[in-house]
């Protein structure tokens, strides 16, 4: 028999971080139309895969620009399924690199759906180095510029504070 919370003694999380492990799902924000980018979201994928993380990459199911094939009803089935997808995780990883304006319309609606009061789910990442903008900055848990840093940001750590260029 297993001992299961009654409703009235369930523990509502603080924050992104208290959720436990194995209710977590990450989100990857992230653009993916070249080598470069790709190769990215692939580290943050093996990163998620080592830990055992669940998360949803819209890279496995999206689409590349310059695709002949995109019919208005494959835009709006990728369009759905990543809106669905960004309301059900619980946390999301968003690499700011090359400004992707899907990554940031992402973030945005992530954040207004997922604030927990004091603390946001959102770790954003920049493989090239740069650092921050002001409102992304303030609307993320921390920022990461090595894939070292996320591994510990995925703990809860938060990284050094980044700089924050407008």
């Amino acid at each position: 028999m297993h001992d299961y919370p009654m409703a009235t003694e369930a523990v509502v999380p603080q924050g992104p971080f208290d959720i436990p492990y194995d209710n977590r799902l990450y989100y990857i924000a992230a653009p993916f139309f070249r080598d470069d980018q790709r190769a990215v979201v692939e580290w943050i994928e093996t990163l998620l895969d080592s830990r055992g993380e669940k998360y949803f990459s819209p890279r496995e199911y999206g689409v590349i620009l310059g695709d002949k094939k995109m019919t208005k009803e494959r835009i709006n089935r990728i369009f759905d399924m990543n809106v669905r997808m960004v309301r059900e995780a619980t946390h999301m990883i968003a690499v700011t690199d090359d400004f992707d304006p899907g990554t940031m319309f992402e973030m945005g609606m992530f954040h207004t759906s997922h604030w927990f009061g004091s603390e946001p789910a959102i770790i954003t990442f920049s493989a090239q180095g740069h650092g921050s903008n002001v409102m992304i900055a303030k609307a993320a848990f921390t920022h990461c510029t090595e894939i070292q840093q996320l591994d510990l940001a995925l703990n809860g750590h938060k990284v050094e504070e980044a700089e924050v260029v407008t």
